[in-house]
């Protein structure tokens, strides 16, 4: 199978696009003319976040800014239906995004670079040549590559939900389902040698996440009105609860793999963003108050940047220590 570049929505210009201008309000940059900056994702490098900017018509960009907050970047204009997620290849050089209603693309700082059409993201490969998706067309989950030569191979897997590969890429662990339930099972990362890692009548297991070190699998477990996070050993199968009323899918290892941050629902209308060290059992509340999600890891594990609507509802983004210290407003909007 080619890669298919029959649709092309946007044309992704390397312009240098700004809200007015930037102002410093102390530690915090402000862009002007936006109502909402929300899910960061901090760039493996740590050079840069990536953020969903909404502007006052509610349309959604995407951009990246420098990690002090600086020289804000279109990387790609407001889709149609807005922007379902993104993610930033292993190199920091480019992110895959998937826009509604299922079209997946790699934007570069200079282009956008259209994967396949009725596709949704999985993971990317841990070198950061290849990216797997899930194919609306087949069913199966496919490799495509995006450095190199092109090409689409489609793996012996069907009825897969979320996957993610081991850190030295030669397996991975990814949700099935099984009737009607869901449950993990581990393989080679071209589909072969398939393993069940769990077996639930009750539960669903989802969201697979492979720790760095490659000893642990996170993942999400939902049903019968719960929803927790959960680990996995991959050597022994022994399974460790978390943290309870887990917040949808959101958690994310941290870059040596000794912590997780997770958004956890304290009541119907609060979620917060908490740190689950591994080495002493302990969980600490880091965003303190108001509602926050969409952590995501500063490359050296100091500092944790989160999306939350604590400023009269104003969509901002703020920075955290790894222990709960020095919390501060890194980005926000301001009025033209």
């Amino acid at each position: 199978m080619s890669r298919k570049i029959s649709f092309v929505l946007f044309i992704i210009v390397s312009v240098l696009a700004q809200f007015g201008a930037i102002q410093a309000q102390g530690p915090t940059q402000a862009l002007i003319g936006c109502s909402g900056v929300t899910r960061p994702s901090w760039s493996p490098d740590g050079k840069h976040i990536a953020i969903e900017v909404i502007k006052d018509d509610r349309s959604d960009f995407l951009y990246m800014v420098d990690s002090n907050g600086n020289n804000p970047f279109l990387l790609l204009p407001p889709p149609r239906g807005g922007i379902s997620e993104y993610h930033w290849s292993p190199k920091s050089t480019s992110l895959a995004v998937e826009v509604p209603p299922a079209h997946l693309m790699i934007v570069e700082f200079s282009k956008g670079l259209p994967i396949a059409e009725y596709a949704h993201f999985l993971a990317w490969y841990p070198d950061g040549s290849k990216v797997a998706y899930l194919s609306d067309t087949d069913s199966k989950v496919h490799l495509a590559t995006v450095l190199g030569s092109p090409s689409d191979q489609a793996l012996p897997v069907d009825n897969v939900d979320t996957l993610s590969f081991s850190p030295e890429g030669k397996k991975i662990v990814f949700s099935v389902r099984m009737g009607f339930q869901w449950n993990l099972f581990i393989a080679d990362s071209n589909g072969g040698n398939v393993t069940e890692l769990t077996n639930s009548l009750d539960i669903h297991q989802t969201y697979p996440a492979w720790s760095p070190d490659g000893s642990q699998i996170a993942f999400q477990s939902w049903g019968n009105g719960k929803n927790t996070l959960e680990m996995v050993s991959v050597g022994s199968g022994v399974l460790q609860i978390i943290a309870e009323n887990l917040y949808e899918n959101e958690f994310v290892w941290s870059p040596d793999g000794s912590q997780i941050a997770f958004v956890a629902e304290k009541t119907v209308d609060l979620a917060e963003v908490f740190v689950y060290n591994l080495l002493n059992a302990t969980v600490t509340n880091v965003s303190k108050t108001g509602w926050s999600q969409s952590p995501t890891w500063s490359p050296d594990g100091k500092q944790i940047a989160f999306a939350t609507s604590r400023d009269a509802g104003i969509n901002s983004v703020y920075l955290v220590n790894s222990d709960g210290t020095n919390l501060h407003k890194f980005l926000t909007c301001a009025p033209k």
